[in-house]
């Protein structure tokens, strides 16, 4: 292994391990301050010192390794493309991190572990199916589980935050590659849609709720698409049955009031038979305005075109009236604001003609809620 350092390449055997601690130490103190952090990324940039670095993910002694994430994870809200594509060029670095989220307890390590690969860029495809490869669905999944039952060990509360929203987010960046069969084959797998929802709906921690609200809007937005109407049996009538009746079939029944097909969370992702509706309603009155509007987003998957608008909407004012009756007298005006903009979604979301064409998609409705009044909501009236 080589390190580079004040512009010089020096074999890491030269230098102690002692040398090696207080050097990334040095790096991880800079990079702590914002004063300095830049001027950090800014040198390791241009001295392309960032697989050096990553390299460090193998190194035997224990606290090496440890700087060597810690420094990786605050690097990695800086420089996160350079970091993702450094992960996917070297060899082991990526499983070694996957494999390090996997052991059984929850330690500083796997938190900025868990933190390093969240800040990675969400639209890098290819690190996504590299992590695939690497089988980290599997584990991401058992290890939510696990700190969702509180299986952790005394003394490590600390880190369990940091771990669980760290495992969050990487696990949601697998729900925008969905054009990928093999993704979409593992998120029903693991039943995907049901584990965002109970997250929304056990979770007090902000970032797991807005991972999980854009995780499920990414989900839905394939249901649609996944939905299928039932195989109809065609019925003998004997000797006459070259002869029509005159009777229809009967309209097959249990099918999705949104959707128009069979729909389940685990199969087709969606939102109602998930029972995520409820959650992502209870998001709308969050003082994080990223949580709300990534509820909004979520809640927008069942006004689009390709769903049965007018049944969309229905369904999200009875889920906002059943919560407004459990809320307080102090969040009822903001349930009531938000159940008359889904009826002004519902009559400019049916007739087309009436919305403007800069008007994008049925998501731009749901921005006005968090800052909208009855003079607001009068002049956007006005304006559509």
């Amino acid at each position: 292994m080589w390190v580079q350092w004040a512009g010089f390449v020096i074999p890491s055997i030269i230098l102690s391990h002692l040398m090696l601690c207080t050097l990334l130490q040095l790096l991880v103190g800079l990079a702590s301050k914002l004063r300095s952090v830049h001027r950090v990324v800014s040198y390791i940039k241009s001295a392309g010192a960032t697989v050096n670095l990553i390299q460090f993910l193998e190194a035997p002694q224990h606290d090496l390794r440890v700087i060597a994430i810690k420094l990786l994870h605050l690097l990695s809200g800086y420089m996160g493309q350079e970091l993702a594509d450094g992960l996917r060029v070297t060899t082991r670095q990526l499983g070694t991190l996957v494999r390090l989220l996997g052991e059984s307890s929850v330690t500083e390590e796997q938190a900025y572990a868990a933190g390093l690969l969240a800040n990675l860029p969400m639209q890098d495809h290819f690190l996504t199916r590299a992590l695939l490869s690497e089988g980290a669905l599997p584990i991401l999944v058992g290890r939510i589980e696990e700190v969702k039952r509180g299986v952790a060990r005394v003394g490590v509360g600390r880190n369990i935050g940091p771990f669980q929203k760290g495992l969050v987010c990487i696990l949601s960046r697998f729900t925008f590659v969905l054009d990928d069969a093999d993704i979409v084959d593992e998120a029903r797998k693991l039943d995907l849609t049901s584990l965002f929802t109970s997250l929304l709906r056990m979770s007090n921690l902000e970032e797991v709720q807005q991972s999980s609200a854009q995780a499920l809007e990414n989900l839905s937005t394939k249901s649609k698409q996944l939905s299928r109407l039932p195989e109809v049996t065609k019925q003998k009538h004997g000797l006459f049955s070259c002869f029509p009746c005159g009777k229809k079939p009967p309209p097959p029944i249990g099918l999705c009031p949104v959707h128009g097909g069979l729909c389940s969370a685990r199969e087709t992702f969606c939102l109602i038979e998930a029972q995520a509706i409820g959650p992502l309603v209870a998001c709308l009155d969050h003082r994080n305005t990223s949580v709300v509007e990534a509820a909004m987003g979520a809640l927008s998957t069942l006004l689009m075109d390709t769903t049965d608008v007018e049944r969309g909407v229905q369904v999200c004012v009875n889920s906002i009236l059943i919560h407004q009756k459990l809320s307080s007298r102090e969040t009822s005006k903001s349930w009531s604001k938000a159940c008359i903009l889904l009826h002004i979604a519902t009559i400019f979301l049916q007739e087309p003609s009436f919305r403007p064409h800069y008007l994008i998609s049925p998501k731009d409705v749901w921005l006005f809620c968090p800052v909208s009044t009855p003079v607001s909501m009068f002049v956007l009236l006005k304006i559509w």
